[in-house]
């Protein structure tokens, strides 16, 4: 995975010889042509790196600091700003809020981006993470040593932690992901948006900002009219596109047949921002229904366009995906490899790759229709609107009580800042499935191109977020700004309803949708028919393996029950597609996690889908 390693002893010791830090750092490597090096060390502090041409790593050093970027900064000078905190870390320190300066100089920035200050007198080290969380870290310690990544292959060579979170895999089967700060390993942390770390021979002290400092409930922008608040959100969409233009020499908007990626088209448009657009389809034609839309789209906007169509994904490609995420992906993504792969060979090396993540979390009434207003209500809605496998499958399948699941979710929705149940839930949309899960797939991309999804600039992000929810509700607060970016485009039909935006009945349909929102099980049931994988056409496939890893591993054996699988696996039928991938991902993450190897290995050429 490209991006930053490090490690930070608090005794002072490098302990671990050069040899096992060059073996981990090598477990980074990337897909493409790439390179591992060390970037700094000495007796306590040492940071690498893996990075192709064109991946965004800046360092700066002189002999009271060093300091190291990953990622970019917008609206600003990315020089001036290495200048400011190389002066920050040479500086010295207030002992009342060591990191104050840095976090004023950092706080409001927009950008994708992990800060590294070190001073190297004083030996204190400073990690600060972008507000939004847009680059995934994790994090170990032990009682002498932190440990900070972009890829957690990294650790497990280096501190030779094995251990598979039980908990964790049980989230992964009944979301779909892993919930909080957990991954599949015990001991390494997903670090958190706005968090920021502070180390030195006293210990690491920590803290997180923006995400988690920010209320749901507080809308600012609630006594501003509809229109108002379009013209403001519709001017930061176009500015977000065009601070984000300088990132590669070639624009390349993935574009889809739905409304997110159209209105990022359409903002860039606005901003003077040349593109070109690519449209894939998949081999189990899931996504079929959108070629013509997005080709109409792109003919709309003006943009350049072409078809990938990806071949089933082969065994090796699964294992690739298993080994850069090691489960926080599922492995029916493992298509984007070969996509990247054939986008790669059609534009070249030279691109960032843009995308409409985030406008449905942002713009869209978010808000639950709960059939009854108590807090105590709020998990049992997230479990029945949301799971995969229905709770009481994930208990028999993992052996973890079903009272231990659910009081797991009641803890991490409780501790959200929001104290309304409807807010709650908005809550996990944003800090599980968009940063735990989406955000996750959107990573996989850095392996090939720098990626950017201008909804998630910080003041975008907190401008959507402060809209009153009345005004999202149907669509209509979404409707008006693609309207006023560009009208052409909401007539075409969006591939997910079958309808164009510019309809009539639009908002009254999606308003229809979220009322049914009242009834979680009736829409879990429904969902099921579009609970589809790009590997669904392999399914008995998929069986066969999951037969083989109960077979051959003991470490499968001791996370899952055989019988559960084998029930399983002489029911297919009763299983949606989607559950079968998020199972196959759990078992074989469990195999490379504890084994170090997965049986997906010894697959490499069979085609999934």
């Amino acid at each position: 995975m490209p991006g930053i390693s490090l490690v930070f002893d608090f005794g002072g010791d490098p302990g671990r010889p050069v040899e096992s830090w060059q073996r981990a750092l090598e477990q980074t490597r990337c897909d493409g042509p790439s390179r591992q090096q060390t970037l700094f060390e000495d007796d306590r502090f040492r940071i690498g790196a893996a990075t192709y041409d064109g991946y965004p790593i800046q360092t700066r050093e002189n002999d009271r600091a060093f300091v190291c970027l990953e990622g970019r900064v917008y609206e600003a000078s990315q020089d001036t700003l290495m200048d400011r905190l190389l002066e920050a870390g040479a500086s010295q320190h207030d002992p009342q809020d060591p990191q104050g300066g840095l976090r004023l100089l950092l706080r409001d920035l927009d950008g994708e981006y992990v800060a590294v200050v070190y001073a190297k007198q004083a030996r204190r080290l400073w990690i600060s993470v972008d507000a939004l969380g847009r680059l995934p870290l994790y994090a170990w310690q032990s009682p002498r040593t932190l440990v900070v990544t972009r890829d957690q292959r990294f650790v497990m060579e280096l501190a030779g932690t094995r251990a598979v979170d039980h908990l964790a895999i049980a989230h992964l089967l009944l979301f779909g992901f892993p919930l909080g700060r957990e991954t599949l390993i015990q001991g390494i942390e997903r670090v958190t948006p706005g968090h920021d770390f502070e180390a030195d021979a006293g210990g690491v002290r920590q803290r997180s900002a923006v995400l988690g400092e920010l209320n749901l409930e507080h809308k600012d922008r609630a006594n501003r009219s509809l229109q108002q608040n379009v013209a403001e959100l519709s001017e930061l969409l176009v500015r977000s596109c065009r601070v984000r233009r300088e990132t590669a020499e070639l624009q390349l908007l993935g574009l889809s047949g739905g409304i997110d990626s159209r209105a990022v088209g359409a903002a860039m448009v606005r901003a003077a921002v040349p593109f070109s657009a690519a449209t894939f389809l998949d081999s189990g034609g899931v996504y079929q229904k959108e070629i013509a839309v997005a080709q109409e789209v792109a003919q709309r906007l003006g943009a350049p366009w072409r078809l990938f169509a990806t071949p089933p994904p082969p065994g090796g490609s699964l294992y690739r995906m298993l080994q850069m995420k090691l489960g926080l992906n599922t492995l029916g993504e493992a298509y984007g490899i070969d996509l990247f792969e054939m986008l790669r060979s059609a534009y070249g090396p030279r691109v960032a790759y843009w995308s409409g993540d985030g406008g449905d979390k942002l713009l869209p009434d978010q808000r639950p229709r709960l059939p009854g207003h108590g807090r105590g209500s709020i998990a049992r809605y997230i479990i029945d609107k949301n799971q995969v496998w229905d709770l009481e499958q994930v208990s028999r399948l993992t052996g973890v009580p079903v009272s231990e699941i659910f009081a797991s979710v009641e803890t991490i929705v409780e501790g959200y800042p929001e104290r309304t149940a409807s807010m709650k839930y908005v809550r996990f949309i944003l800090a599980e499935r968009a940063f735990r899960w989406i955000s996750e797939g959107e990573d996989t991309n850095r392996h090939t191109f720098w990626t950017v999804s201008p909804f998630y600039s910080q003041p975008l992000f907190r401008a959507a977020m402060g809209c009153p929810d009345h005004q999202k509700s149907g669509y209509a607060l979404y409707r008006s700004l693609l309207r006023q970016l560009m009208p052409a485009v909401t007539e075409v039909a969006d591939a997910n309803l079958g309808m164009p935006m510019s309809s009539p009945f639009y908002v009254w349909y999606r308003r229809a949708r979220e009322l049914s929102r009242r009834l979680p099980r009736l829409q879990q049931l429904l969902r099921r028919g579009r609970m589809v994988s790009p590997l669904q056409p392999q399914s008995e496939r998929i069986l066969d393996l999951i037969r083989k890893q109960a077979g051959t591993s003991a470490s499968v054996r001791a996370c899952f029950s055989p019988a559960a699988l084998e029930a399983i696996a002489a029911t297919p039928a009763y299983r949606t597609p989607y559950a079968l991938e998020c199972l196959l991902t759990a078992t074989s993450a469990v195999e490379q996690i504890a084994d170090g190897r997965s049986t997906l290995h010894d697959f490499a050429g069979t085609r999934f889908g």
